[in-house]
């Protein structure tokens, strides 16, 4: 069962190019396999056919364009629908795949164990999630030994929360918490 994101590697529309970095962003850090179809690229020809038989266009468009996403054979959705579906943690049901079982908790004396290690991963688009972010870690000091990583699309964005970061533990004085901070540029 694989993810396949139909793109366009020669789109002039940077929204296109925008949205087909993202999509394959976040699959790439929730850890979910996917293959990338150009179907701009010679010998691509049956994909590109396939993309446009099976898509569905937008309203008042004759075909659809990319990026589209399918498991396999099966037709998922375009990027509103992925986006809507990240949003609202409904990504497996989005991508058709099956949805892990949550985990028994055992319970002993009423109260459930501490987790050794939890992560927080987030991307930053704009100051105001970079603050989000930033709460986020100040939530995760709490627990034991906390793994905090942030991705910024812009290099301000991702100095910004390096600072948070690092006022927030000395503050804290937590010196063993992991943490990274990207700039990923769109």
């Amino acid at each position: 069962m694989v993810i396949k994101v139909y793109t366009s590697g020669i789109s002039g529309n940077k929204e296109v190019k925008k949205r087909q970095q993202r999509i394959m962003m976040i699959l790439e850090s929730k850890g979910i396999e996917y293959e990338a179809i150009d179907i701009t690229e010679p010998g691509n020809e049956d994909d590109k056919q396939f993309m446009q038989d099976h898509a569905k266009p937008k309203d008042g468009a004759k075909h659809p364009l990319p990026p589209q996403i399918f498991n396999e054979l099966e037709y998922c959705g375009d990027y509103d629908g992925f986006d809507v579906a990240n949003e609202n943690d409904e990504l497996e049901v989005f991508l058709k795949m099956p949805i892990p079982p949550k985990p028994i908790v055992p319970v002993v004396n009423g109260s459930a164990p501490e987790p050794e290690e939890e992560s927080t991963l987030g991307f930053c688009y704009t100051p105001s999630l970079a603050k989000r972010l930033e709460k986020a870690l100040k939530n995760r000091l709490r627990q034991k030994r906390p793994t905090v990583r942030g991705y910024c699309y812009t290099p301000s964005l991702a100095q910004r929360l390096a600072k948070a970061m690092e006022r927030t533990l000395v503050k804290k004085n937590v010196p063993e918490v992991e943490y990274q901070v990207c700039c990923v540029p769109m």
